[in-house]
């Protein structure tokens, strides 16, 4: 059995086409690193992660593997097959830890590999939320209101930004937790769900309780998003 009472669940299963690169932007290197080296650094480095595991797609599993193993060392639990989107990732992911005989009640921080840049912070303030008051969200609050349309070209509503957070990750819930809301989604469900933390949502688990995200913790989907991480790398920030 892990007997480690808090876990890094990595999904890096993502294909990247909006980035339109050769590669998944997760393995797109940056400063001389693939992307998620600089993800799997924040958590290996953090005191109060115990462990850390990844969920890849088949074609690049031996790479997130090798680069896990790299960077976590003693810390690393493995590399899990990941799914056809990331909410099945995560399911995948959550369920090879219990098949692992990880402690139900650990403290899974599910997390984007390609948010390189979240912070100890962060991280430690949604081990606390989820320790105090039983799961943790990072949400960065809106400085804009936002345009309402379904074609993407006409807005037919807004929404004012007052009470509108951005919703990041780290998610974090025990991997019980988890494991029971996956199961009553069904496959159905987690076919719908946008992300983990609305198919959670979806399941009625509420409230969710919002940890204040950050800027600079940002999901590298764009070629733009790549380049701005380029350039804060090159200011000395990342690694």
């Amino acid at each position: 059995m892990h007997n480690v009472s808090s876990i890094a669940l990595i999904l890096a299963g993502g294909h990247g086409r909006r980035l339109v690169r050769p590669r998944p932007k997760q393995f797109v290197e940056a400063g001389g690193r693939p992307v998620l080296a600089y993800t799997l650094r924040a958590f290996a480095n953090h005191p109060g992660v115990e462990a850390v595991a990844v969920v890849c797609v088949d074609e690049w599993m031996n790479v997130a593997d090798g680069l896990g193993r790299d960077v976590c060392g003693r810390k690393y639990l493995g590399t899990f097959r990941g799914g056809e989107s990331s909410v099945l990732s995560a399911r995948n992911g959550v369920e090879a830890l219990w098949r692992l005989g990880c402690c139900p009640e650990a403290v899974v921080l599910i997390h984007d590999g390609v948010r390189p840049l979240v912070s100890a912070r962060l991280i430690s303030d949604c081990l606390e939320t989820c320790r105090a008051k039983g799961n943790a969200v990072a949400g960065l609050e809106s400085n804009e209101a936002f345009l309402v349309s379904s074609d993407g070209q006409c807005a037919s509503a807004y929404l004012p930004r007052t009470g509108l957070f951005r919703a990041q990750t780290p998610l974090a819930f025990s991997l019980e937790t988890f494991r029971r809301a996956f199961a009553s989604a069904g496959e159905s469900g987690m076919q719908q769900a946008q992300s983990v933390f609305t198919l959670m949502a979806a399941q009625g688990v509420w409230p969710l309780h919002i940890v204040q995200g950050e800027s600079r913790n940002f999901k590298i989907t764009y070629p733009d998003d790549l380049e701005l991480f380029r350039a804060l790398l090159a200011a000395g920030q990342g690694w």
